[in-house]
């Protein structure tokens, strides 16, 4: 399947009736007419605010900052997105039963994102019926990363499909697949169907961040 003569096209609905649980405390939206691809509801915890050239007073709200300690890979862990983790996966398991956890890899085989699996593999530790699978997403190619956020309607599913293989085997029928920033969707979309294609009948995609341009 390749998109590469498309245009990409995203609405976003946050009213749309969902198949899944939902946490009152978390946020929803659903990515959609990406050409050839199905609809994708993916949940967030709160807003991502880029610097934009260090003017955007949002940029240094707790939440935003959260993100960057998580993507610095030099600090130790904080629990501040323990709590929102750990409800989210809870509720999932308490309807499914058991579900696996998967991280989306970094752009860059290698410079694995292992700050973020190391909090995943936390959060889920002691809530029964939560599999790690966070080592079986693996990039096997760089991918770019954009060289302006702003360009994100640009990128495709494909970006993701294209350099990325599921290793290992499936636990359960449900997967809950997380990223860091969602920011066009493509990713959570791209791996939505490579979870569906390894037999998943229920991919719970869930961001920490959602970036937002105000």
């Amino acid at each position: 399947m390749s998109n590469s003569n498309h245009k990409i096209l995203i609405r976003i609905s946050q009213t749309a009736p969902s198949r899944f649980p939902r946490s009152p405390m978390t946020e929803y939206e659903t990515f959609d007419e990406f050409d050839d691809f199905d609809p994708v509801e993916v949940a967030w915890f709160g807003e991502y605010h880029p610097s934009q050239g260090g003017r955007n007073r949002l940029h240094y709200e707790p939440h935003t900052q959260a993100i960057l300690r998580l993507k610095s890979q030099n600090l130790d862990l904080d629990d501040y997105f323990e709590s929102p983790i750990s409800a989210h996966v809870r509720m999932v398991v308490e309807n499914y039963g058991r579900a696996d956890i998967m991280i989306i890899p970094s752009h860059d085989p290698s410079t694995p994102n292992s700050k973020f699996k190391d909090l995943v593999e936390y959060c889920i530790a002691r809530i029964p019926g939560a599999i790690s699978r966070l080592d079986d997403f693996q990039r096997v190619e760089p991918s770019p990363k954009l060289s302006d956020p702003w360009n994100a309607q640009d990128r495709l599913p494909d970006t993701l499909i294209d350099t990325c293989e599921i290793y290992g085997y499936r636990n359960a029928r449900t997967v809950i697949v997380f990223d860091d920033v969602i920011t066009s969707g493509s990713s959570m979309v791209g791996a939505d169907l490579l979870l569906r294609e390894e037999g998943y009948s229920h991919v719970l995609c869930v961001a920490l961040g959602r970036t937002a341009y105000y």
